[in-house]
């Protein structure tokens, strides 16, 4: 009987063999200068899916960040990259992460325009309530403000920042556990009051 035998991919670049896609991460480059490297399509592939793990694990992966851009940076994440050695909040990373993803099922909140106000509105809530980080799902609190404001930002963030006070409270703290356990205990009870039979469930 023919046994089964696990097939390992291989990627080629700058004259070295790597195994793909984990161990293409590691492959270093032979001695050739930046220029000729930052023209090199398929090493700058490799390069650049490497930061993105590694900025998405931002500040866990920090050392792994300084340690890879000894070697180089692709162009393409460059500005992320230089926000992580200079220990920009990774809040604003999030951000940055989180915007490019959401809210497809708007025309309007996922264009270009779009992002770039969601960017400005939420950095500018982020900067300026520093005992506050950002949490995913901030971004969709934001999106109706920004989309009854899409011209008017300044008056988005002034109904965003005056929601979040008054009806989400503590929500936004780094550590807010607690919090969340005291909604659901509220959630619990409005259950309990308006359908019995669910809450013993």
């Amino acid at each position: 009987m023919f046994q089964e035998k696990p097939i390992t991919l291989y990627w080629k670049t700058n004259s070295q063999v790597c195994p793909s896609p984990t161990a293409a991460m590691s492959c270093r480059p032979p001695s050739r200068s930046l220029i000729i490297r930052e023209r090199d399509t398929e090493y700058q592939l490799i390069r650049i899916i490497l930061f993105d793990r590694l900025l998405k694990a931002y500040p866990y992966k920090k050392n792994s960040v300084w340690k890879e851009a000894r070697v180089d940076i692709p162009p393409l994440v460059r500005g992320l990259a230089w926000a992580a050695l200079l220990g920009i909040d990774g809040d604003i990373q999030a951000i940055e992460v989180d915007i490019p993803r959401c809210h497809q099922y708007d025309e309007l909140l996922s264009s270009p325009q779009g992002h770039i106000k969601f960017r400005r509105v939420l950095k500018a809530w982020v900067v300026s309530h520093p005992d506050l980080v950002y949490w995913q799902g901030l971004d969709s609190l934001c999106a109706p403000f920004l989309y009854l404001n899409f011209n008017n930002e300044a008056l988005a963030y002034a109904c965003m920042s005056a929601f979040i006070p008054k009806y989400l409270y503590n929500f936004f703290l780094k550590d807010n556990s607690h919090v969340i356990q005291e909604y659901l205990t509220v959630f619990s009870q409005m259950i309990a009051f308006h359908d019995p039979n669910s809450a013993t469930i």
